[in-house]
């Protein structure tokens, strides 16, 4: 029988082996695969921008002082005031660091590591809780994959919902492996450990109000398994007034370092507006009631658990999703303190789908048609992680009795978890189709200009090219402005991608633009097409070699002249080699290209603070020489211009 058990025990770390090695692929496959979009506040907000002090517009690697105070600002950050600092730290120093090695934007890499962080705590927390490791491992891997968890990974937004449940669960690992004079009395842990385990939940405080929802269940948990009587002490309630007096403390002072500085905009009457809206849905508590079990019943859990729906996948996924729940009835019964966990679990998604709906309403291709209450779970991502982190503890927390119980039921729950991995990986592998529509991005076109701006680093990794021009639609403004409230946004995404994403190329001189947003470290002495040895336009894909004309033509040659009214210039092409013409223009213009007496080309420079090139091949045209070329520029009323050019090659 010991041998038996033995050779079991044996089987089951294989098999734990290889479900290990399964849901790892599908997590790495998932989170490799190219992807071309981005959540818009991470393009728009200054905060994330890191430009030179609060009103300055010279953007920056690196750290400076002002960029500590902008958390502070919530005009930079999202324009209402919001007791949510440590995030906006945390989302700076993210994105800074992650920016020094040209990865932002397209794929957050600390959302992936705070959720493998995450995977790993609920394991912790669950073993710890249970003692069975096989229990651990069903939690672990069903929030590792589940479909909630991977499509805020596949759209890349803030930190905030992902760092407060790293701190909750950080917060909870410290109570069930906390160090006492008498087993399972928190309290009598040593102080410096407590004090380890309130400055968590003040960090959790200041991330997301979604922890206002999560730390008191903690003392839920210290009440179900120590006891009110060991839980409920003087020096348990001395110790949580202090550290109620330390958040309050906290609140203050951050209210009146943003009071004292200076502010341009600041919205104090939209938490108020939350209130009343929420209000006003309590009025119809019929709709409140249908719209939250129509976003768990029909959102949140089919997508969570597989993405159910009418293909194989899906209703694999679905009957897989069905089998782990019918088999968490075969067993006795749980242990009081079990069943006083998963209702409090329960109970914790409930209370915050309640009184925590989205605080800007209705949202289309998310929310179905008719939705009265806009509760966050009709949302498939970020705004539900801290469900999903969830409902993986309740998933091992009901099947551990059965797991104990019928100790072969192990392999078959695993697979159902494997079943969910892989259909959450076919549903997923284009991205977050509704979060992408709702957000404009599963449009081509958009997807096409981030494809566009990643070929840049094709060039850019080549020595040869540099430095390398970038040509695009980059407005009529010299300066870039990133603020989300700003009226005069640049149109096109293709300025905000490559400044923030090529900063560090753009410091260090290996790439050039026309905006005056950053500082080279060397200077431009002269213009810049006249520096660059490649010209790339991102978004005709063109690309033209600056180093061999300026070798031919001379330097002195790319000086552009500055046009503020109609010009004309006149070549004589002789050469019969010749194979065409070329020119560069900075600024909003329109031109005509006469060739011997008749119209080559006409057309406009629409890329504004940026060079846009135009050819035209002698060939195509059915010119050969002598050809007479006149060239006329009328710059738009009121702006300037820059010709490089004509050149004839």
């Amino acid at each position: 029988m010991n041998l038996t058990k033995k050779n079991f025990l044996s089987n089951n770390a294989r098999l734990v082996a290889f479900f290990l090695l399964a849901q790892t692929a599908i997590f790495l496959y998932l989170n490799t695969r190219p992807i071309y979009w981005t959540h818009q506040e991470m393009l728009w907000h200054g905060f994330f921008w890191s430009m030179d002090g609060v009103d300055q517009f010279t953007l920056h690697t690196g750290f400076w002082l002002d960029d500590f105070l902008k958390p502070f600002y919530p005009y930079y950050v999202e324009a209402i005031f919001r007791v949510r600092q440590v995030s906006y730290l945390a989302d700076m120093v993210s994105f800074k660091f992650w920016q020094l090695f040209g990865e932002v934007l397209f794929r957050n890499y600390t959302l992936i590591l705070l959720h493998v962080l995450n995977v790993f705590l609920v394991w912790k927390i669950v073993f710890h809780i249970t003692r069975r490791k096989e229990t651990a491992w069903l939690s672990a891997f069903v929030l590792l994959n589940s479909g909630i968890a991977i499509a805020t990974l596949l759209f890349p937004f803030r930190t905030a919902k992902i760092l407060v449940m790293t701190l909750f669960l950080g917060a909870w690992l410290m109570i069930v492996c906390a160090p006492g004079r008498s087993p399972g009395k928190f309290f009598e842990s040593p102080w410096l450990y407590r004090v380890g385990f309130y400055l968590l939940l003040l960090a959790g405080l200041l991330t997301d109000e979604v922890s206002y929802f999560l730390f008191p269940f903690l003392f839920v948990f210290l009440v179900a398994r120590d006891g009110l009587k060991n839980t409920v002490t003087f020096r348990s309630c001395l110790e949580l007034l202090g550290f109620g007096m330390a958040f309050g403390f906290a609140v203050v002072g951050i209210y009146f370092l943003v009071l004292a500085l200076p502010q341009q905009y600041l919205a104090w009457g939209v938490m108020g507006e939350a209130v009343q809206a929420l209000l006003g849905y309590w009025q119809n508590p019929l709709a409140v009631g249908r719209d939250l079990a129509n976003a768990l019943f029909r959102y949140f859990l089919p997508r969570n658990f597989g993405f159910w729906d009418f293909t194989l996948l899906g209703l694999i996924a679905g009957a897989a999703s069905l089998t782990l729940f019918a088999s968490g009835f075969l067993r006795k019964s749980n242990s009081r303190y079990e069943r006083w966990l998963m209702s409090g679990l329960v109970g914790l998604i409930l209370v915050k789908a309640l009184l925590l709906p989205h605080n800007s309403g209705f949202h289309t291709q998310i929310m179905p048609p008719g939705t009265v209450f806009p509760s966050l779970l009709f949302f498939s991502y970020y705004y539900t992680y801290c469900e999903a982190v969830l409902m993986a503890l309740w998933t091992g927390l009901f099947l551990n009795a059965a797991l104990a119980r019928y100790p072969r039921l192990f392999p078959i729950v695993m697979v159902c978890v494997l079943s969910l991995g892989v259909s959450t990986a076919v549903h997923l592998k284009n991205g977050p189709e509704d979060t992408l529509r709702f957000h404009h991005l599963w449009d081509p076109h958009r997807q096409q200009i981030a494809k566009n701006v990643l070929e840049l680093e094709t060039y850019l990794h080549q020595t040869r090219n540099l430095p390398v021009y970038a040509s695009f639609k980059s407005g009529d403004l010299p300066l870039a402005r990133g603020r989300l409230v700003d009226e005069q946004i640049i149109p096109g995404r293709y300025c905000q991608y490559v400044l923030l994403r090529y900063l560090r190329d753009i410091e260090a001189g290996r790439l050039i633009i026309s905006l005056k947003n950053i500082r080279p470290s060397k200077g431009l002495e002269t213009d810049e097409l006249s520096q660059a040895n490649l010209f790339v336009d991102l978004a005709r894909r063109q690309v033209y070699d600056l180093k061999q004309l300026r070798d031919d033509v001379g330097a002195a040659q790319m000086m552009p002249t500055v046009l503020t009214a109609p010009r004309m210039k006149s070549l004589m092409v002789s050469d019969t080699k010749a194979q065409e013409v070329v020119f560069f223009i900075k600024g909003r213009a329109h031109f005509m290209l006469e060739a011997n007496g008749s119209k080559g080309v006409a057309d406009e420079q629409t890329y504004g603070q940026s060079y846009e090139m135009f050819r035209l091949k002698f060939a195509d045209a059915g010119l050969s020489a002598p050809i007479l070329l006149n060239l006329l520029i009328a710059p738009q009323e009121g702006k300037t211009t820059e010709l490089v050019g004509p050149f004839i090659k």
